[in-house]
C-alpha cells in the first residue's frame, strides 16, 4: 500500500450526534499522536454531493495532507447522524469504508434538541422565538430538531450495515463525568495507545446566541490573515483551514443560556417519545441511556420501576 493519504480509506469516523460534545471530543482525539483528523473538524464526505462526486481519494488527499506515516485517519462529522439523508450516508459509508471503526456520543435528547434549536436561532433559521414555538411551527422538513435525538432509530440504520463490534457508543453525561475513562475506551476501540491522556479540562463550543463580532468583521479578519500571514507559512493548507474554522465556529460565539426554556407539556411529550426510542437503543446496544430513570420519574413511572 502506498504511504500517501490519497491511497487510503478512513480508519474511523465519529458519526455524531450533533450538539453532544463532539467538538471537545474532536480536540481530544486530535491530541493523540497516532491519530490524524482534519483541523476544521467536520469536513463531511458522505453527505457532501460535491465531494462524493469527486471521490474518496481526492477527499482523503486534501483532508489528510498533513498525516504522518502510520497515523490512523478519520473525522468527527456529527451530521452523519442527521435524520435527513441518513440512508444515503449509511449506504455510502458501507460501500467505501466497510471496516471503519465508528463512534457515537449521545446527549440527553431534550437538551440536544434545545441546543440545536439555539444554533438555528443564531443562524436565523429557527421557526419561532422559543423552543415551543419552533416545535409548533416546524414543518416536516424542520422536524429534524426533534428527530435527530432518536438515537435508537438512527443507530439502528448503522447497525443494519455494520457489525455491532465496529460501533462504540458513549453518553455525553459519562464523557463529562469520567473523561479519562471515556477516552481510554475510545482509544482502545480505535486500536491506538489507550494510555494517552488528552487535556481533560478542555471544553469547547459551549454554545450561545450572540456572536462576538459581525460576519463581515470576521471575513475582514480572515482576509487580513490570507494577505499578511498565509504567504509566510508552509504550503500545507491544513493550518489555514483549521484557524479559519476556529474563528468562524468557536471564537465568534459568546456562551450564554438564552433560549433554553421548554414548557412542561412539551417536555412531558418529548420524554414519552424519547423513552420509547431509548428502549430501541437498549435492544440494539445493550446500553441503558442515563436519562431513562429521570424521564420515568418525571412521568410518574419511577415508583413502578423501583417496585419491579
Amino acid at each position: 500500500m502506498s504511504s500517501g493519504p490519497s491511497s487510503r480509506r478512513l480508519d474511523f469516523v465519529v458519526i455524531g450526534a450533533t450538539k453532544s460534545a463532539t467538538t471537545t471530543l474532536w480536540a481530544g482525539l486530535s491530541s493523540h499522536p497516532e491519530l490524524c483528523l482534519p483541523g476544521d473538524k467536520e469536513r463531511g464526505f458522505f453527505n457532501s454531493p460535491a465531494r462524493w462526486e469527486r471521490g474518496l481519494g481526492p477527499y482523503v488527499a486534501e483532508a489528510f495532507e498533513h498525516a504522518a506515516p502510520g497515523q490512523r485517519i478519520g473525522t468527527v462529522t456529527p451530521t452523519y447522524m442527521a435524520s435527513a439523508g441518513l440512508e444515503t450516508v449509511v449506504g455510502r459509508m458501507r460501500s467505501r469504508i466497510p471496516d471503519a471503526r465508528l463512534v457515537a456520543i449521545l446527549r440527553e435528547p431534550v437538551d440536544r434538541a434545545v441546543s440545536r434549536f439555539r444554533q438555528a436561532l443564531r443562524q436565523g433559521t429557527a421557526c419561532g422565538a422559543t423552543f415551543d414555538e419552533h416545535v409548533a411551527a416546524a414543518g416536516p422538513g424542520d422536524e429534524d430538531v426533534l428527530a435527530d435525538s432518536e438515537y435508537g432509530r438512527i443507530l439502528g440504520a448503522y447497525l443494519d450495515a455494520f457489525p455491532r463490534e465496529q460501533l462504540h457508543v458513549l453518553f455525553t453525561e459519562d464523557f463529562d463525568r469520567w473523561p479519562a475513562t471515556s477516552y481510554r475506551r475510545i482509544f482502545r476501540h480505535l486500536g491506538v495507545d489507550p494510555g494517552h491522556v488528552p487535556d481533560l479540562d478542555v471544553r469547547l463550543n459551549r454554545g450561545g446566541l450572540r456572536p462576538r463580532t459581525s460576519a463581515d468583521e470576521v471575513e475582514r479578519i480572515l482576509d487580513h490573515l490570507r494577505e499578511q500571514a498565509w504567504p509566510h507559512v508552509p504550503a500545507c493548507r491544513e493550518p489555514q483551514r483549521a484557524l479559519e474554522w476556529w474563528v468562524r465556529h468557536l471564537w465568534n460565539i459568546e456562551a450564554d443560556d438564552a433560549g433554553r426554556t421548554v414548557s412542561d407539556p412539551l417536555r412531558r411529550r418529548l420524554h414519552k417519545r424519547y423513552l420509547a426510542d431509548a428502549e430501541v437503543l437498549r435492544g440494539l446496544t445493550g446500553l441503558e441511556a442515563p436519562w431513562v430513570p429521570a424521564y420515568e420519574f418525571a412521568l410518574g413511572r419511577g415508583a413502578h420501576r423501583i417496585a419491579a
